[in-house]
């Protein structure tokens, strides 16, 4: 039995505690973020990178086996660990890999389709404004090549804690300036990552985003929508189009019909 083996053997067993196992690891690795000052007597946590590192790769190896270990109390742990690690970026930033495992666990967790869901996205948003958080990781990140598939994650993560907003929310968020700061600092200009890609698209879909974009930032909305490549697909063409025509005046519409035609192989009538 080879060493992945062995380990994936433990971890069958330790996730039929799931429920148990969580909230006591999930306190430890809380407790790091934590002074000492703020630890309980006694208390045992993790107390090195390593250690943390450690203790993520088995927590998700946990949650990946066990359903019944998905609940808000997890969720919203998990996310709590994120804020924590993001606030460090000020202080002594992680290791990337360990932004990345934790980002990861959270894109995981919020594909789940439920109403818990949407509230701890909606809080996570409004309220804690991770998003807003997210943004010194990415500015980490620009230019750093070896770091494209952890800047992927940030975007997916935006991608989807935005998805799970409800009918009531987005109105608000579309029209929140550190949100349109955000997309404007990040999303305009990071459209070599496809998952920024998919995300403008997404955000290209709202009426209200598409007409401040146009409205305020109009040729850096343009050049973003024309890094769009062709393999979006025919539904994220008719976004572009529509996109396109709203930043544009009459003398770009011919040049941005072409753009249009470039990105989604097909060619639109211009009457």
């Amino acid at each position: 039995m080879t060493d992945d083996e062995l380990c994936s053997s433990v971890l069958d067993v330790i996730a039929q505690a799931g429920p148990s196992v969580v909230p006591v690891l999930l306190r430890r690795m809380e407790l790091f973020f934590a002074s000492t000052s703020e630890s309980a007597p006694g208390t045992e946590s993790v107390n090195s990178w390593e250690d943390f590192s450690a203790a993520l790769a088995v927590l998700s190896g946990i949650l990946e086996r066990s359903e019944a270990s998905h609940t808000r109390a997890t969720l919203e742990a998990v996310a709590g660990l994120l804020m924590a690690a993001l606030r460090f970026l000020d202080k002594s930033p992680l290791p990337f890999s360990l932004y990345a495992g934790l980002l990861s666990l959270l894109y995981k967790m919020l594909h789940l389709e439920d109403a818990v869901v949407k509230e701890v996205a909606c809080h996570l948003w409004i309220k804690e404004r991770l998003v807003e958080l997210l943004s010194p990781l990415l500015c980490l990140l620009r230019g750093n090549g070896e770091e494209r598939k952890l800047c992927g994650l940030v975007y997916d993560v935006v991608h989807r804690l935005y998805d799970a907003q409800t009918v009531s929310s987005l109105p608000f968020i579309l029209q929140e300036k550190s949100f349109l700061l955000f997309a404007t600092k990040h999303v305009l200009r990071d459209c070599e990552h496809p998952s920024c890609r998919l995300l403008l698209m997404r955000l290209s879909t709202a009426a209200d985003f598409r007409r401040y974009m146009s409205e305020t930032h109009g040729e850096l909305y343009r050049a973003a929508l024309k890094n769009v490549s062709a393999d979006d697909g025919g539904e994220n063409s008719k976004v572009l189009y529509t996109s396109l025509l709203q930043c544009s005046d009459a003398k770009a519409e011919e040049e941005n019909m072409k753009t249009l035609e470039d990105c989604s192989g097909v060619a639109w009538d211009r009457r």
